[in-house]
C-alpha cells in the first residue's frame, strides 16, 4: 500500500529547523522517525520519541528539552505531571476499582496500550487484556466481550468526540451492555484535544482529581469483588 503520511521535503529544507520531533511508535499515527531521519536537512537534529509507557514519557519530554536548551523546563513539566498523578491516585485510593477495557480503533478493533493502562490505572481503575508497557494490539469483539468490563472507552485514535461519536455505532452494543454487568458505561473520549498542546497524559491528569474518576467510572456499577 501507500503511506498514509508524507513529509514536504522542500518545505522542511527551507525552515531549516534546529530541532525536528519524529516518534517510532505508530505508523499510522505520525510520518515514523526512520523515514524523516532521511529527509533531514543539514544542522538539523532529530529527536525520536520512543515511549512506550509512563516512564518513557518522562524520557521523552527530558530528551526534548535537553535538545532545545531548556533542560530545567522540561524538568519542571515532569516533575508537575508526576505531582498531578499522585494526587489522582490519592484522591481515588481506596475507591472500588471498576475494570476497564479502552477500545483505540472500533473497526477492527484495536485494543489501547502502550500507557494507557497505567493512566487507567492513575485513575482508580483496572485495565484489561493488555499490560502496561505493551503495544496496543488487535483484537476481536468475542474476546471484548468474554473480558467481561465494567466500564468501555471508545478513545479511537486522533479523532475529536464528534467523531468519536460517529464512531460508537461501529461496536456491538447491544452485546456490550448485555456483557457489562447489565447497566454497562460506555465513554467516548476526545483523543485529539488530549494529545493537542500538551503530553496525553498532562491532559488526561488535569482538574479535579475526583471528577476524573468519575469520567472513568461514570454510572458504572460497582465492581465486582473477587
Amino acid at each position: 500500500g501507500t503511506p498514509l503520511y508524507r513529509t514536504d521535503t522542500d518545505t522542511l529544507a527551507r525552515l531549516r529547523p534546529d530541532v525536528v520531533l519524529a516518534q517510532s511508535i505508530c505508523d499510522v499515527c505520525a510520518v515514523s522517525g526512520p523515514e524523516v531521519a532521511g529527509m533531514l536537512p543539514p544542522g538539523s537534529r532529530l529527536v525520536m520519541l520512543t515511549a512506550g509507557d509512563v516512564a518513557g514519557l518522562w524520557r521523552d519530554i527530558r530528551e526534548t528539552g535537553a535538545a532545545l536548551g531548556r533542560p530545567d523546563a522540561a524538568e519542571r513539566l515532569v516533575a508537575d505531571v508526576q505531582q498531578r498523578f499522585a494526587s489522582v491516585a490519592d484522591a481515588v485510593g481506596g475507591r472500588p476499582r471498576p475494570r476497564v477495557l479502552t477500545i483505540e480503533w472500533p473497526d477492527p478493533p484495536f485494543l489501547g496500550g502502550h500507557w494507557v493502562p497505567e493512566l487507567i490505572a492513575v485513575a482508580g481503575g483496572t485495565h484489561l487484556l493488555v499490560e502496561p508497557g505493551a503495544p496496543s494490539r488487535r483484537c476481536t469483539w468475542d474476546e471484548v466481550i468474554a473480558a467481561d468490563p465494567d466500564v468501555v472507552v471508545l478513545m479511537p485514535c486522533g479523532y475529536d468526540l464528534h467523531a468519536a461519536v460517529t464512531a460508537a455505532p461501529k461496536l456491538p452494543l447491544d452485546r456490550l451492555r448485555a456483557r457489562c454487568r447489565r447497566r454497562a458505561a460506555h465513554r467516548r473520549a476526545d483523543t485529539d484535544r488530549l494529545t493537542t498542546g500538551a503530553p496525553a497524559p498532562y491532559r488526561q491528569s488535569t482538574g479535579n482529581a475526583p471528577a476524573n474518576h468519575r469520567q472513568i467510572t461514570g454510572n458504572a456499577p460497582a465492581p465486582r469483588s473477587g
